[in-house]
């Protein structure tokens, strides 16, 4: 398929059964960027291979910028992250096309990709990195610091 790039099966069934492990423990599972799409897809769900905004979507500068606005969709996230919108970084080429099982979206882009997810009680993942952003922008520090206490 156009755009793919490179296919890591061993790779990606390794990743999907630690989800699924780390699911059935209970442990808090924070999904970032390819994590975000690998929980889609342990849940049911489906990717574009090549997102349709993907010209909005391929950062060309420092991952330590923000890139582009996104709307924090659920109530449950806004409040969590503090805030109802926010700027953020992105690199994918992949994105969630249709949601898998007991997700539910929890921020998109303008363009409307999808660019935050919640699962059951300890599970959230998001497209964007905030690890190179937690100094700088609010809502990726937010974040972190909420997981870090899920994990405590």
């Amino acid at each position: 398929m156009h755009g793919l790039g490179k296919v890591d099966i061993e790779r990606d069934g390794w990743e999907i059964a630690l989800f699924n492990a780390a699911k059935t423990c209970g442990l808090p599972i924070l999904g970032i960027c390819r994590g975000m799409q690998i929980i889609n897809v342990a849940c049911g769900g489906s990717l574009w291979q090549q997102n349709p905004g993907i010209n909005a979507h391929v950062q060309t500068s420092s991952y330590n910028q923000v890139w582009h606005k996104l709307n924090i969709t659920n109530p449950d996230f806004a409040l969590m992250l503090k805030a109802e919108q926010a700027l953020v970084n992105s690199c994918h080429h992949q994105c969630i096309r249709r949601l898998g099982r007991n997700l539910r979206v929890a921020a998109k882009a303008a363009d409307g990709i999808v660019e935050a997810i919640l699962g059951e009680k300890n599970i959230w993942a998001v497209q964007w990195h905030p690890e190179y952003l937690w100094r700088e922008e609010g809502i990726s520090r937010e974040l972190f610091n909420y997981f870090i206490k899920q994990c405590m």
